[in-house]
């Protein structure tokens, strides 16, 4: 599992420098995607065919993603 909670800006980077730790069926969580503007980290994770992701309205925000491949 990789848990992103960091200066909302850098969310994408550090998708991107830890995705490869992440094995396929691995659990990727982002925190306060509703309460901060994360479009970017958003349009980043939905614009990969190797995850699939949901925005859960779960205290801030979580989005849940999963790495399929």
């Amino acid at each position: 599992m990789l848990f992103i909670d960091a200066e909302k800006d850098d969310y994408p980077a550090h998708l991107l420098a830890a995705i490869g730790l992440v094995r396929p069926g691995g659990l990727i969580l982002a925190d306060n995607v509703v309460s901060h503007d994360l479009s970017n980290y958003q349009n980043l994770v939905l614009g990969r065919g190797d995850l699939a992701t949901v925005t859960l309205p779960i205290g801030r925000g979580l989005e849940y993603t999963i790495r399929l491949t």
